[in-house]
């Protein structure tokens, strides 16, 4: 091989291992917030920006469009439709 072609090979192997790495990474997160749930407030806001609800837990948030569902602090799940949420880790 020459030169060229080595140093393409060892960028694109190099990129790839980052990548999968930033995966691994994201995964990893993934499976912590499912399994123990993260540290979050969930806001829930009218189409005219008043805040209709706030909740704070640790918990793993379901989106499943145009459902977002949790269990709270207290431990009951509360499903949201139609509305703006934001949230915050």
């Amino acid at each position: 091989m020459n030169m060229t072609v080595r140093l393409v090979a060892l960028l694109a192997i190099t990129t790839l291992a980052a990548a999968g790495c930033q995966r691994m990474t994201k995964a990893g997160k993934h499976w912590n917030s499912s399994w123990e749930g993260l540290d979050r407030t969930i806001t829930l806001y009218a189409e005219d920006g008043h805040i209709l609800g706030r909740w704070h837990a640790k918990t793993y948030v379901e989106t499943d469009p145009p459902v977002v569902a949790f269990v709270d602090s207290a431990g009951k799940e509360v499903k949201l439709m139609g509305t703006i949420i934001v949230q915050e880790r």
